[in-house]
């Protein structure tokens, strides 16, 4: 892996870490079930992206190009989703 990959990788780990923190906070402190829930998952969506990325580092899989890509673009999707429901 290139160096502009590496650092790209670790950008979005980053941010999906720092959201995972900010939707497991709010998800303990509103008071609507439906905005919880979301939370929630947007949660877990981010655990998943940060286990994906993992693989992608540090274990052997024969196509880490796709695998960074879709991991941005998931990302990428789910915080404008998660930013349009919370409107």
């Amino acid at each position: 892996m290139n160096n502009l990959t590496m650092i790209l990788i670790f950008l979005v780990v980053g941010f999906s870490l720092l959201l995972f923190i900010i939707s497991a906070i709010s998800a303990l402190k509103v008071r609507s079930a439906k905005t919880a829930f979301l939370s929630a998952a947007f949660a877990f969506f981010l655990l998943k992206e940060i286990y994906t990325l993992y693989l992608v580092l540090f274990t052997y899989v024969s196509n880490q190009s796709f695998l960074v890509a879709t991991s941005v673009l998931d990302l990428i999707v789910l915080f404008f989703f998660y930013a349009a429901v919370l409107k």
